[in-house]
C-alpha cells in the first residue's frame, strides 16, 4: 500500500525513556535490576520502521487543533455531522496539514437523524426509511436510518462523502457506524422483495440471524463501502478510508450485519480503527488478536482507547494501554475524545506517547494486572467479605486512590489472571507498593500466588514482608518460578496483612498502591 502514514517524529527535547519510568517505579538499585528482567514478550513488532501514530479523535474546535500541534499527534479524526462543513473547519485542516498532522474527518454514515430530526435528503425522501421485522419506520428516536437497500440512498452518502472530501481538502475519511441499527432492521421492501427473487425464502418466516438473510443484507452495505472507494478514487489525489469498527467480525455481521472483513479482502479500506472500549489487558488483548487474525498485516490496526472516566483516564493508563498495542503489533493507537482529553488534563501524556519511539514503548514493562492503582475502587478485584477493605484517596502514590486495608481484617485483595496472558510464561515477579506508617510494630504485608498449570498441578507460594512503620513509599517484590516445563492454566494474586503477634489492641492499617505483575521474557521467544 502507499505510504500514507507520518514520517518519523523527531523532536528536540529529550525524548523519555523506558528507564525513567521504571526509575520512578522502582525504589532503590538491587529492585530496578531485579525488576527490570521482569519484562513481557507478545510477538515481533510489526516490519515497519515508522513511529507509532498517535492520533485524537474529537471535536473540530481551535483548541483541539492547537493541541494536537503542540503534542506532536500524527492523525485527527474531527466529528463532521450530517456531511457538513463546521465554521473553520477547512482553515483548521489547512493549519493542520501544514504541521505534518493528517486529517480524516469521521463520519457517522448510518445516522440520518436523531429524534424527530432529519437531514435535508431524509426530509424530502420518506419513502427511502429503513423498516424493522415488525414493521416499523426507523425514522425517530436514538437510531434514525435510510435503507442500504435503495441505490438512490448510497448514491447520495457516496456523492456527500465525495464532495466533502474534494472540498475540504483532507487526507481522506473516518467511516464510522457503516453498518445496520441491529440485526432486526433492514426489512425494507426492496431488500425483502430481492430476497425473495434470489434465495425463494421470506425474510418473515426465518430468524433475523439466518446466516443467508445476514449476508444478503450485509452486501448492500459491501456495496455502498465499493462504490464509496471508486468515487474517492477518481479525485485527482490519493485519498484513504479509515474504518472504525468492533474488532470482532463475528459480532459484526451477526449484530449489525456488517462484513467487513469483506472490505478488506477488496482492498476498499487503508487502515482499521477498533473500538476498545474496556481498558484492561485481558480485553485489549483479545480485541487486538481477534483483528489481527483478520487484517494478516494486510492493514494497518489502530485501537481506538477510551480516555473516559474509568477507562484510560490517567497519563499512567494511558502509557500502558498504548505499550500494549505496540508491543503487540498495531501501527498506533487513537485517543477518543478531545473533550475528555480536555476535561481531565490528558494532552501531556498523548504528547509524551508522541513523542516515543516504537522501541521504547516495545521495551515498557508490561502489567498484567487490571486497575493496578485502585483508581476504579475495587473494580476487577476480589475481597470475599471485605471486612476492613476499602480504597480512598489521602494517602497514595500516585493518582488519586489507593487500598487500605484495617490489620484487624482476615481478608485479602484477590485476582485472576487471564489464560491467554499468561501462557508460556515461566518466571514472573508480583510487585506492590506499601504504606506503612499506621500499620503496628509486629506486623507483616503477605504477597501470595495460587496458580494451577495445563497438566493439572497446583502451585503456591507466598513471601512475608515484616513492616517498617514509616510515611515513605517502599516496593516489595515476590518472585514467581513455574516449574520447568510446565505452561501456566490459570493464576490467582493476592495481598493482605497479618498482626504477628496476635495483639488485636492496636490494630492500624495499612496501604496499598501501583500493584503489577510482570512476566520475564520468556527464553522461547527470543529467537
Amino acid at each position: 500500500m502507499d505510504n500514507w502514514m507520518p514520517p518519523a517524529k523527531t523532536f528536540t527535547q529529550d525524548q523519555p525513556t523506558t528507564w525513567s519510568w521504571i526509575g520512578e517505579l522502582i525504589a532503590g538499585q538491587v529492585a530496578l535490576l531485579l525488576l527490570t528482567s521482569f519484562m513481557i514478550a507478545m510477538g515481533p513488532p510489526p516490519a515497519a520502521a515508522t513511529d507509532p501514530i498517535i492520533a485524537v479523535y474529537g471535536g473540530t474546535n481551535p483548541a483541539t487543533i492547537d493541541q494536537a500541534i503542540e503534542s506532536g499527534v500524527d492523525m485527527l479524526f474531527p466529528s463532521i455531522h450530517w456531511y457538513g462543513e463546521p465554521d473553520g473547519l477547512r482553515n483548521n485542516i489547512e493549519r493542520a496539514r501544514t504541521h505534518g498532522i493528517k486529517v480524516y474527518p469521521s463520519l457517522a454514515v448510518a445516522y440520518d437523524g436523531h429524534g424527530e430530526s432529519h437531514h435535508e435528503f431524509a426530509r424530502n425522501h420518506p419513502q427511502f426509511w429503513e423498516k424493522r421485522q415488525d414493521g416499523s419506520s426507523v425514522n425517530r428516536g436514538a437510531a434514525v436510518n435510510l435503507s442500504w437497500g435503495f441505490a438512490e440512498v448510497r448514491d447520495y452518502k457516496v456523492r456527500k462523502i465525495t464532495e466533502l472530501v474534494r472540498r475540504l481538502g483532507c487526507d481522506g475519511i473516518f467511516l464510522d457506524y457503516a453498518w445496520y441499527f441491529g440485526n432486526d432492521s433492514g426489512y425494507a421492501d426492496v431488500i425483502v422483495t430481492e430476497f425473495r427473487q434470489a434465495h425463494g425464502r421470506d425474510p418473515f418466516a426465518i430468524h433475523v440471524d439466518d446466516p443467508q438473510w445476514l449476508r444478503f443484507r450485509a452486501d448492500y452495505l459491501t456495496q455502498f463501502v465499493g462504490d464509496l472507494r471508486a468515487s474517492l478514487n477518481d479525485l485527482d489525489r490519493n485519498v484513504k478510508i479509515l474504518l472504525c469498527v468492533n474488532p470482532d467480525p463475528t459480532e459484526c455481521l451477526r449484530d449489525n450485519l456488517q462484513d467487513w472483513p469483506t472490505w478488506i479482502d477488496r482492498g476498499d479500506v487503508d487502515a482499521v480503527v477498533t473500538h476498545t472500549f474496556e481498558i484492561t489487558p485481558e480485553n485489549l488483548y483479545r480485541n487486538i488478536k481477534t483483528c489481527q487474525a483478520v487484517l494478516q498485516g494486510r492493514v494497518p490496526q489502530i485501537p481506538l482507547l477510551a480516555c473516559w472516566e474509568d477507562t484510560t483516564d490517567s497519563p499512567l493508563r494511558i502509557r500502558q494501554a498504548t505499550a500494549w498495542a505496540i508491543r503487540m503489533g498495531c501501527h498506533g493507537v487513537a485517543y477518543n475524545q478531545s473533550t475528555a482529553l480536555h476535561r481531565l488534563d490528558l494532552w501531556p501524556a498523548v504528547s509524551q506517547m508522541a513523542r516515543c519511539s516504537r522501541e521504547q514503548l516495545i521495551r515498557e514493562p508490561m502489567n498484567l494486572l487490571a486497575n493496578p492503582g485502585f483508581e476504579r475502587g475495587l473494580v476487577e478485584w476480589a475481597i470475599g467479605r471485605g471486612i476492613g477493605m476499602n480504597t480512598a484517596g489521602g494517602t497514595t502514590r500516585s493518582g488519586n486512590r489507593a487500598l487500605q486495608v484495617h490489620m484487624i481484617s482476615t481478608a485479602a485483595v484477590r485476582q485472576r489472571i487471564c489464560a491467554v496472558l499468561l501462557q508460556d510464561h515461566k518466571h514472573l515477579v508480583l510487585s506492590a507498593w506499601i504504606e506503612t506508617s499506621k500499620m503496628p510494630k509486629r506486623s507483616s504485608v503477605i504477597l501470595e500466588h495460587h496458580m494451577t498449570c495445563r497438566d493439572g498441578s497446583k502451585e503456591t507460594g507466598r513471601s512475608r514482608h515484616s513492616a517498617i512503620p514509616a510515611s515513605r513509599w517502599r516496593q516489595i517484590l515476590h518472585p514467581i518460578q513455574v516449574a520447568h516445563g510446565k505452561k501456566l492454566e490459570s493464576m490467582t494474586i493476592s495481598i493482605h496483612g497479618s498482626l504477628d503477634s496476635g495483639d488485636y489492641t492496636d490494630t492500624g492499617h495499612l496501604h496499598v498502591d501501583d500493584v503489577g505483575l510482570y512476566p520475564k521474557q520468556d527464553e522461547s521467544r527470543e529467537h
